[in-house]
């Protein structure tokens, strides 16, 4: 079975992994992959923590779904072997993306990353022009002569029924 991070957005992880080993056939293996840290994926993480210092979104709780919600390679192996699956395999990923201009990446922003975007979305002309300009100030480092270059890091999991 594959999953591509759904695990750290379900509810109750726990259980769904629980589910995930009562379904899959006695020889069956599990892929899957959740975001890592915030601090390695800058994309993801800097606006949504400008949107919590403005007081636009609360702070993520602590095991609530969420991108981050499964980033601890300790829970990860918790989760899945409480679930009755072998220890896992752990390999973080390196990825990047490279957006032309701060604009593509505010439209990325807006249309795709989940929870941010609902959020930007919702605001404001004024307001949404001053995240927009916290957020490239904060992520200035990442810029290029060609561009963004937004580095990020995934964890990749394989596991057995057990």
């Amino acid at each position: 079975m594959l999953c591509r991070w759904g695990y750290m957005l379900m509810a109750d992880p726990a259980k769904a992994l629980s589910e995930t080993h009562r379904v899959l056939r006695p020889e069956g293996r599990l892929s899957f992959s959740v975001w890592g840290a915030p601090a390695d994926n800058l994309w993801a993480s800097v606006p949504g923590r400008i949107l919590v210092q403005r007081g636009h979104m609360p702070p993520p709780e602590s095991g609530a779904p969420g991108i981050f919600a499964m980033a601890d390679p300790k829970r990860i192996v918790e989760l899945v072997t409480g679930a009755g699956f072998d220890h896992p395999d752990l390999a973080e990923v390196r990825v990047s993306w490279h957006f032309d201009s701060f604009d593509r990446f505010w439209q990325y922003s807006h249309e795709i990353a989940g929870a941010v975007a609902m959020v930007l979305q919702q605001l404001d002309a004024r307001e949404s022009a001053e995240v927009r300009a916290d957020v490239e100030s904060a992520l200035e480092p990442l810029r290029s002569d060609g561009g963004y270059d937004m580095p990020g890091v995934c964890i990749n999991g394989l596991t057995s029924r057990g």
